[in-house]
Order: C-alpha cells, then structure tokens, then sequence
C-alpha cells in the first residue's frame, strides 16, 4: 500500500502546471513560506485553503490527497451552463462512437456552439 505524501502531491501539481510557489502563492494569498511548509508537510492547509488550492491547480480536492494520479478535470468556479458543456464535451471525447476527426456530428456542433456563445459573453 503506497502512502500519500500530501505536500510531494501539492509539489508534483504545482510544478506540472507550470507554477513557482511564490506564484502559487501570490493565487491563494499566502506567503511563500507558506507554500514551502506545505510541501515539506510541516503546514496542512485549511479547509478554505485546499479548496482554493484546488480550484488554482484546476484538481479536485481529493486528488490532493490521492497517491494515484488518474486525470480529472475540475469544474469548480464554472457556472452550472459551463460545467455542463464541460460534461458534454469530456462525454463526448470518452464515447468511441464519438469522431472527432473530420466530420463534425450534430452534437459536436451544439457543444461547440455553446461553448462559442459561454465565450461570447
């Protein structure tokens, strides 16, 4: 059984997605230290700071904690119209009747215009 490690999960994300710990920290408003003590596991967050943690590495709040790393996407400060055309597009790249080569179906053209018009406002 493979134990979590909470700030080598929190450190691993940051760096996928590009981030420094000043700069993750200047998107949660804690110092940089802070950053630094929750990847050495000498600081958990709180609550609210997993949450915006979560929402600033786009992952869900168990995928923090998680020692398995399955792809996951987070919908979390999307209105329930946007998460739903989120839904139906990651819907439809898992449905392998589902070509999203050169022709485009009647779906793929309504996500596609929704997603068009969710931009446009």
């Amino acid at each position: 059984m493979k134990l979590f490690d909470f700030g080598a999960n929190l450190k691993e994300i940051r760096k996928n997605r590009k981030l420094t710990q000043k700069k993750l920290a200047e998107k949660i408003n804690v110092t940089e230290s802070t950053i630094c003590r929750y990847e050495a596991n000498t600081l958990t967050p709180s609550y609210e700071g997993l949450i915006s943690l979560a929402a600033v590495l786009n992952v869900p709040i168990e995928y923090l904690f998680s020692s398995e790393r399955k792809s996951s996407v987070s919908t979390y400060g999307l209105s329930d119209t946007q998460a739903e055309i989120i839904k139906n597009l990651t819907d439809m790249f898992r449905d392998s009747r589902s070509s999203l080569s050169k022709q485009i179906t009647p779906e793929q053209c309504i996500v596609l215009g929704q997603i068009v018009a969710e931009f446009s406002k």
